[in-house]
């Protein structure tokens, strides 16, 4: 049952860090918002015109990693079925 658990939670976590990296890559503006509550509404505290390799690398990172780890899996997984 963990060996599922983590299982899943590697494929979830690198399909989301594979989307955001494409995200932050092809998007054309970021902002960072945040909620006053003395005003009582957001205020923007920054934006980035894109691409946003800043972000986008620790998310393209993450994939790799994910992807590298995931497929050692998969390979481990069928030498072990073949014996």
């Amino acid at each position: 049952m963990i060996k599922k658990t983590i299982k899943w939670g590697l494929y979830i976590v690198t399909s989301i860090s594979i989307f955001m990296s494409i995200f932050s890559i092809v998007a054309e503006k970021t902002e960072v918002k945040v909620y006053d509550f003395e005003i009582g509404k957001q205020v923007v505290v920054s934006t980035n015109e894109c691409p946003c390799w800043e972000q986008a690398i620790p998310f393209m990172i993450v994939s790799i990693f994910g992807i590298t780890l995931i497929t050692i899996r998969h390979f481990f997984d069928k030498k072990s079925e073949k014996k």
